[in-house]
């Protein structure tokens, strides 16, 4: 194998390591993401009508709304 980082195999994940990954029942393929979510409460989530912004431009990988953005960085 060449100079990595490579994975070897997947890593112990809520969904056993295949996608797609249920996130609050919006749908994401395995991947490396950027996520914008609320606090720990759940709080100052992203509003309703700024998500849908990042969902027409195509930066929020679920294309739901659910008060977070998942941004795919690599598709695995």
């Amino acid at each position: 194998m060449g100079r990595g980082p490579y994975l070897e195999s997947y890593p112990d994940t809520p969904y056993g390591g295949a996608g797609p990954y249920d996130r609050y029942g919006c749908l994401v393929d395995f991947g490396v993401y950027v996520g914008i979510q609320g606090d720990a409460a759940n709080a100052n989530t992203i509003p309703p009508s700024e998500e849908q912004k990042l969902i027409d431009a195509d930066w929020d990988a679920d294309n739901c709304i659910n008060g977070e953005s998942q941004m795919l960085l690599v598709l695995l």
